[in-house]
C-alpha cells in the first residue's frame, strides 16, 4: 500500500499535470474593451504563445457566463469569427456595433469571448481528453456626449458606512457617474483598524453596491479613510484615496 507521502506527490503530479494542459495557448492583448460610439469599429488583437496551431472561436454576450457563439445575441459582428492561428503569430479581430438600441446617457456592458481548442497530439490515443480554454473579457459601449470621464467617475466615488455585517464591516458605495468603475480591491482604516477586500467588484453607472470589509464587525467611531484600486480604461490598477462619509 502507497503510503501519505507518496500518495500526495503522486497527486500533485496529476494536478501540476492538469493545469499545464488546459493553459491557453492564444493570449488577449488587454483586459478590457472600449467601443466609442463614435467609431465604425476596433480592434482586439492576439498571440498564440504556444508551440501548436490553434483554432480560436471569438464571439460577445450580454454577460451569460454560458452563452455559445450560436446562442449569444449582442449587438456585436465580430470577424473573423472563426480563425486558426499559428504558433508565434497573431490575429486581429474586427469589432462592429450593429446599431441596436442602448442607453444613451450611460455606458452598456457586454463580453468578448475567446474559445481556444488545441489540436489533439500526433500520437493521442482515441481516450485522450480534448480540453479547450475560454477567456473573457469586458466590453463597454461609451455613448457620445457622457457628463464626465471614467478617471473622474473612478475618483468620485462616495464611500459611507453600512449595516452592522455577521460576517464584516459594511460599506455602501455610490457611483453617480454613467461610467462602469471596476474596482481591484479596498481598504478602509479607522484609527488602529485596517480592513480590506481584495474581490474586485465591477459597479454599474448611477449605482450603489454593498462591500463588506473581513476582520471586524464594527467600526470605531471617528474619522475613516478608504483606499481603493480601479482599473483604467489600459488596464493598469489606479490607487485613490477618500475620507468615508458619516
Amino acid at each position: 500500500m502507497m503510503n501519505r507521502s507518496r500518495i500526495l506527490a503522486l497527486l500533485f503530479i496529476v494536478l501540476y499535470g492538469w493545469i499545464f494542459q488546459v493553459q491557453a495557448n492564444v493570449v488577449i492583448s488587454g483586459t478590457r474593451l472600449i467601443y466609442p460610439a463614435k467609431e465604425r469599429e476596433i480592434t482586439l488583437k492576439t498571440t498564440n504563445m504556444g508551440k501548436d496551431p490553434s483554432m480560436v472561436q471569438v464571439w460577445i454576450d450580454r454577460g451569460d457566463p454560458n452563452s455559445r457563439a450560436d446562442t449569444a445575441n449582442a449587438p456585436f459582428l465580430v470577424t473573423p469569427p472563426l480563425v486558426r492561428i499559428d504558433p508565434n503569430k497573431g490575429q486581429a479581430f474586427r469589432i462592429v456595433f450593429t446599431g441596436a438600441a442602448l442607453p444613451k446617457d450611460r455606458e452598456s456592458i457586454f463580453w468578448f469571448n475567446l474559445l481556444d481548442v488545441p489540436p489533439l497530439p500526433k500520437d493521442a490515443e482515441a481516450n485522450v481528453m480534448q480540453v479547450a480554454y475560454r477567456s473573457r473579457i469586458k466590453l463597454f459601449y461609451r455613448p457620445e456626449g457622457l457628463v464626465g470621464n471614467p478617471v473622474k467617475a473612478a475618483e468620485s466615488l462616495i464611500w459611507s458606512r453600512g449595516a452592522p455585517g455577521k460576517n464584516g464591516v459594511e460599506l455602501q458605495v455610490r457611483n453617480n457617474s454613467p461610467f462602469y468603475v471596476s474596482l481591484a480591491n479596498a481598504s478602509l482604516k479607522s484609527g488602529n483598524t485596517v480592513l480590506k477586500d481584495s474581490e474586485g467588484k465591477t459597479l454599474a453607472p448611477f449605482s450603489t453596491q454593498t462591500i463588506t470589509l473581513k476582520g471586524a464587525n464594527t467600526l470605531p467611531a471617528g474619522q475613516a479613510n478608504v483606499t481603493y484600486s480601479w482599473v483604467n480604461d489600459y488596464g493598469a490598477a489606479v490607487e485613490h484615496s477618500t475620507q468615508l462619509t458619516p
